[in-house]
């Protein structure tokens, strides 16, 4: 069996919601080149990260994916994609 190159989609981050009526937070990304939607469940700590830095919003102590930026940045390694 051979294993075919899949092709990143491009995506933005469209915002944070709360699916109904599970009342449960929900990243919604959309495709930049499409109309396609592509809604990923997360906890309320990360919605509120991602809705706290799509607000310009500095918290008093960095939480976990910025020091994870950080220790990129250190070490001159860009994060180009996520899988």
């Amino acid at each position: 069996m051979s294993e075919e190159a899949t092709p990143f989609i491009s995506m933005e981050v469209v915002g944070v919601r709360i699916e109904m009526p599970s009342n449960q937070p929900i990243v919604l990304l959309k495709e930049i080149d499409g109309s396609r939607f592509l809604p990923i469940w997360v906890g309320a700590a990360e919605a509120t990260a991602i809705a706290f830095a799509q607000q310009g919003i500095n918290p008093d102590r960095p939480l976990t994916h910025d020091l994870m930026r950080d220790f990129c940045r250190l070490w001159m390694r860009p994060c180009l994609q996520y899988r």
